[in-house]
């Protein structure tokens, strides 16, 4: 998810006329100046690196995932962004708060998925997962939370899962899995636990529980495709 240069702030100082008297007394007001301007320049950085900038959080997470969501840094103080990730798919992200909102289609099992601080979500248009029977893409969302412990809370009230082990590109993962066919809209929550850059991550593979949804089966063919290594 650029921190940019800090602003400039050019001063326009009236045109002196030097005396042998005043030079010395120029001199060393001007240092003083400098030294003053540069203590302000200082404090002013030390602010805005220590302080956490709102695109932190959508930036942390596209590097997690620099195959799979859309490269490019996000703009600095951006709380949203979007862009075109693995194999087209489009994607927009936000940050967010206790008073946020996660929207949901119309008609999709709402995961009990606890406060995360920030979002991706992702989803094909105008083409099918698999064109001779109309199948459409599943969505896809990346949800990141305060904590690992965080990320546990979630996956302990998760009701109605199996929980299971997939190989995607080699690599084994965790899942957690509810429905089959496409009208129980299958769903998958990958977790990735002991990886520092990830484990406050989930990522969210889901249908919407339409007729020409992927089947469980399909849904997981897709995910071992994802470039999550």
């Amino acid at each position: 998810m650029s921190h940019g240069p800090l602003p400039h702030n050019g001063f326009g100082y009236p045109p002196m006329r030097p005396t042998p008297r005043s030079r010395t007394g120029l001199l060393v007001g001007f240092c003083a100046a400098l030294v003053v301007a540069v203590v302000a320049g200082v404090g002013i950085w030390a602010v805005g690196r220590d302080s956490a900038p709102p695109q932190r959080d959508l930036e942390d997470m596209r590097q997690a995932f620099p195959q799979l969501l859309p490269a490019g840094e996000i703009e600095a103080g951006s709380t949203h962004a979007s862009g075109t990730g693995f194999g087209g798919i489009g994607c927009s992200a936000q940050t967010l708060s206790d008073r946020s909102t996660i929207y949901w289609s119309s008609g999709v099992p709402r995961p009990e998925v606890g406060n995360p601080t920030a979002e991706w979500s992702c989803h094909y248009t105008n083409s099918y997962m698999i064109p001779a029977n109309n199948t459409r893409w599943p969505y896809l969302r990346v949800l990141r939370y305060n904590s690992s412990a965080e990320v546990k809370q979630v996956t302990d009230g998760l009701v109605g899962s199996t929980e299971e082990v997939d190989v995607n590109n080699g690599t084994s993962y965790t899942n957690y899995k509810w429905g089959v066919e496409p009208k129980s809209a299958p769903r998958m929550l990958t977790v990735f636990p002991g990886d520092p850059e990830r484990e406050q991550l989930i990522l969210y593979s889901y249908g919407l529980g339409a007729n020409n949804d992927p089947s469980s089966a399909e849904l997981l063919e897709w995910w071992k495709t994802l470039p999550l290594n």
